[in-house]
Order: structure tokens, then C-alpha cells, then sequence
């Protein structure tokens, strides 16, 4: 036994401290390719391509070990593949499969540790369609006839008639021909793989003069080949399905948000991912990820299990909250497509947080345990569980000690969507302090402009505040009822809550100081 103990001594800091290869296939949008100069086009980011086109990868040490030498190669392709990587010794390479199968990609790096290596495994096909498009019935391989229960789903959102609306002029007048690309299945044309764009150049289809209705029924009896292409389906975020054919292997699934910033981050009309980006959902918190106890909630895919249990047979590894996580890409059932709209019971097991699409927030940003009982036991580990804005916003699952609380904030009867309606707010226009980084999906209602320690710029989203407190322009000019703090003034609301937090500070260690610290 102590042999082996002394071996384990030895062998263990180098298990640790063993270098890993990681390769990642990258999603790039149309915004960050014209952030980067390159004339090549967008990536999804999936392991699942259409036949010729781009798949962008980059490669790393896991644990930040610098990397002295890369070495990039093909060491698995169909036999009829004549394609080559753009590069073999950068961090970054490319490639396009230039013929259907799969394609293994091996990277080799060199530290001051040694050398590792990773593979991934890429699957070219063609496009096939839903194969249900205006009433038609599905055929092998098309995904529709396999997979009819999303497809039902799918049919009742807004990506199963993009297209046909839009050339039928029932989504804007200015809708043309460069905007399909992003409305039809495989349009690349740099790619021949049966996309949409070669069924249209094959057939004769042209996209029409005028924008009237009657547009699409005639698409569907003139170029039934090509509507079978159209709107945005299936093969839009798993990958081109010419290879799939019930193998799990070969379709693509991911909740990497890159899926959706192919379309959603494109200045200045699609900017949903740009907003995400700039938000702490796009950080995650993977040390949690892991735990049990925290994946519904420190995962996006166990948050959807937490939700839906029958979505994922295995976790796809994800700590960012990306637009999957919280928003259903089959299913229309709720405002917006969110996962849920349910009201949410608190941990005191009464109160219930019920402010519509602000439910799917609650889920998460609440309480972890019954607050005055939590208060009255030991615990060896940290303390309250943070991020219980449900609880606040409600007044409710709270440590009232022994007082009885009269009242309660208006805004929990003000606002209807609850949280919602102030965090995602319109974002400033555009050119405007906070555009992008305040409102929408940044969830963002504070900037610091870029200069965290210069206050004097910073930007707050004030604008929903106007409607109930008058021309206000920043947080700390709405004026509180009262003075809760009871120092002799009347403040800012902000003012003072923190005076009332002080108040506690002073009867925390170190005792008669509002600094809070704990050893």
C-alpha cells in the first residue's frame, strides 16, 4: 500500500498539470467576419455542413499553457475528397469538405509540457428539406417524415413562414432578395449542395418584381422544388440532413447562441446576439455547472431539463444562458417562444411570482431555501444562495425579523411583466450612449460607457422609470417615499436601501463597521 501511495504522490500533480488539446469549431456571424476583414463567409458553428462550405476552427492548451507549434491535418475523408486545410501550423485553420461523408480533424501542440492532440469529426451533406412545406408529404431522408411531432411544433412559429410571408408583402415592403439568405434552407453561393439558391438556379425561379399577395401559392404550383427550400426549417440549425438518416452522429445539435447569430447579429437591423454578448448570461458560471444541485440553472442544458426533461438524452456542456436555453426553437406554444410562462412558487412554498414571460427569470433568479428558517440554522458552507430578485421584487420569502412589513412596492402592481419590462427596455438608438450594452437582450439597466472607474459617464436605461417618475435622469434622482434610513433625510431610493444595509453592516463583524468581512 505505501508503494502505491508513494506512485499516486508522484503520478497525481502530473495528471493535473498534463497539457490538453482542444480543438473548436467556431461559430462566426456575418457582423464578426466584416469585424475581422475576412471576405469569407458565416459559420454556424455546427459539426454538420452542407457540402463546400466553410467550417472555421481554432485550437488551444486548455489550461492557458502557452502553445509554441501547431500542426493541423486531415486524417479521415472520403476517398473521393481533394480538400485541403487553409492552414496547418496557425491556431486557427479551415476547411471546405468538398465531397459528402465525414471528415476527421486532428491538431497536434507543442508547450514547454510536451505535445497533445484532440480530433473532431465533421459531416458534409446535402440539404433535403422538411419535405411538408404548402401540404407536401415527406420523403426519405427528409426530416419530416421521421420527426413529425416538432415538425408540427415548428410550424406554428414565425421561422415556418418567414419567407412565404414576406414575398407575399405581409412582413415589410422593403424585403429583397439579399434578405433570403437567411429565410431559406442552404442559401451559400459558394456551395453547390442542394440549397436553396441551386434549386432556384436549376429551375428558373427568380425573386418576384412586386410584393403582392398570391406570390407563394404561385411559388408552390410553378417551383415546388424550390418552396420545399424555403422559410427557415430544421437543417437551418442542425446541418445539412443528406447524411443523418436516423444517426445521431450525423446531424448537428448545439446551444452554442453562434446557431442563431448566423441571422440575429447582422447590423443594424439583427441584433439580438450583439445585445446577449454584451450581458452576464453570455459569461456563465461554469464552476456550478457540474453540481447537481446547480445545473437547472448553471447549465443551459439543465435548465431545459429542468423545464422539459424529455429535450436532451445527455448534456451538451453549456454554462452560458444562450437564446436556446430560454427560448424553444420548435415550439410557439408560449409569448415569444419562451420555455415557460408558468408562475413560480417561491421557497417558502406560498408566495407565488406570476408577471408572465418575467416567470422564465424567476425560475432562476430566486431564493434557494426558506429564508427564515434558512436564517435560523448553521451551515458550514457560504450563506443565502445570491440572485433572489424574485423574492425582492415580490416582498415576499424574506427574514422580516419578527416585524410585520405594511405596504409593499408599487412596482410588483406597476409593472405587469415584471422585470421584463424594465431590463429589456429599448435599447438607446443607435449612436447613442448604451446602445446595445442597456435594454433588450443585454438585460443590461447600467453601462459604465468602458470606464468602470469613472461613474460621471456611466448609462442607466431610464426611460421605462419616466412613465411612472416623471423626467428622471438617472437612478439616483427618484426620490424615496421616505427616509427609510432614518439619518434625518429623505434620499434616493438607492440612497437608501444602501443606508439600511450599512445599518446591518454595523451589526456584522467587524462589529460597528458597514464593511462586511468574513473569515
Amino acid at each position: 500500500m505505501k508503494k502505491i501511495a508513494i506512485m499516486l504522490m508522484f503520478l497525481f500533480p502530473m495528471m493535473i498539470w498534463a497539457q490538453q488539446a482542444q480543438i473548436t469549431i467556431e461559430a462566426l456571424s456575418p457582423y464578426e467576419i466584416e469585424e475581422l476583414g475576412w471576405s469569407t463567409e458565416h459559420s454556424t458553428g455546427l459539426d454538420v455542413v452542407g457540402v463546400q462550405e466553410i467550417v472555421y476552427m481554432s485550437g488551444k492548451e486548455t489550461s492557458g499553457e502557452t502553445v509554441s507549434a501547431y500542426l493541423w491535418e486531415i486524417i479521415e475523408a472520403p476517398t473521393s475528397s481533394t480538400t485541403t486545410l487553409d492552414s496547418t501550423d496557425k491556431s486557427w485553420t479551415s476547411v471546405r469538405p468538398d465531397v459528402e461523408g465525414q471528415y476527421k480533424i486532428r491538431l497536434e501542440i507543442t508547450t514547454t509540457s510536451g505535445t497533445a492532440a484532440d480530433t473532431v469529426t465533421i459531416t458534409a451533406a446535402t440539404y433535403v428539406g422538411v419535405g411538408t412545406i404548402g401540404g407536401a408529404t415527406a420523403q426519405f431522408p427528409q426530416c419530416g417524415l421521421c420527426h413529425s411531432d416538432k415538425v408540427t411544433e415548428w410550424e406554428g412559429t414565425g421561422h415556418a413562414s418567414m419567407f412565404s410571408e414576406a414575398i407575399d408583402g405581409l412582413k415589410s415592403p422593403y424585403y429583397a432578395s439579399y434578405c433570403i439568405g437567411c429565410h431559406t434552407v442552404g442559401y451559400n453561393e459558394n456551395a453547390n449542395n442542394n440549397g436553396f439558391d441551386d434549386l432556384a438556379d436549376q429551375y428558373g425561379w427568380v425573386f418576384p418584381d412586386t410584393l403582392v399577395p398570391g406570390n407563394w401559392d404561385s411559388m408552390l404550383v410553378n417551383y415546388p422544388e424550390v418552396a420545399q427550400m424555403a422559410n427557415i426549417q430544421c437543417e437551418n440549425c442542425h446541418g445539412a440532413g443528406g447524411q443523418h438518416k436516423g444517426d445521431p452522429t450525423k446531424i448537428g445539435m448545439t446551444l452554442d447562441e453562434g446557431v442563431c447569430g448566423s441571422c440575429h447579429e447582422e447590423p443594424p437591423y439583427h441584433l439580438k446576439n450583439i445585445q446577449w454578448k454584451n450581458s452576464a448570461h453570455a459569461e456563465g458560471v461554469g464552476f456550478a455547472a457540474g453540481r447537481s444541485d446547480c445545473r437547472s440553472c448553471h447549465s443551459g442544458d439543465g435548465f431545459i431539463n429542468a423545464q422539459d426533461p424529455t429535450d436532451f438524452t445527455e448534456p451538451l456542456g453549456f454554462a452560458q444562458v444562450t437564446c436556446q436555453v430560454c427560448h424553444d426553437p420548435h415550439d410557439a406554444t408560449n409569448m415569444h417562444q419562451l420555455r415557460t410562462v408558468s408562475a413560480v412558487t417561491l421557497y417558502d412554498s406560498v408566495s407565488t411570482f406570476d408577471y408572465g414571460p418575467a416567470n422564465l427569470c424567476a425560475n432562476c433568479h430566486r431564493g434557494r431555501r426558506n429564508a427564515e428558517t434558512y436564517a435560523t440554522e448553521y451551515h458550514s458552507y457560504y450563506g443565502p444562495h445570491h440572485s433572489n430578485q424574485a423574492d425582492m421584487f415580490i416582498g415576499k420569502n424574506a427574514i422580516f425579523f419578527g416585524k410585520e412589513i405594511n405596504g409593499e412596492s408599487t412596482h410588483n402592481t406597476a409593472l405587469a411583466e415584471g422585470c421584463v419590462e424594465c431590463h429589456m427596455a429599448p435599447t438607446p438608438a443607435e449612436g447613442e450612449p448604451g446602445h446595445n450594452f442597456i435594454g433588450e437582450h443585454s438585460f443590461n439597466v447600467h453601462y459604465d460607457n468602458g470606464t468602470p472607474d469613472d461613474p460621471s459617464d456611466d448609462v442607466e436605461n431610464i426611460a421605462r422609470c419616466q412613465s411612472c417618475h416623471g423626467p428622471v435622469q438617472s437612478f439616483e434622482s427618484i426620490l424615496a417615499f421616505g427616509d427609510y434610513d432614518g439619518d434625518g433625510t429623505r434620499e434616493a431610493f438607492v440612497d437608501e436601501v444602501q443606508g439600511l444595509m450599512d445599518q446591518i453592516g454595523m451589526l456584522l463583524p467587524p462589529i460597528d463597521s458597514p464593511e462586511v468581512v468574513i473569515d
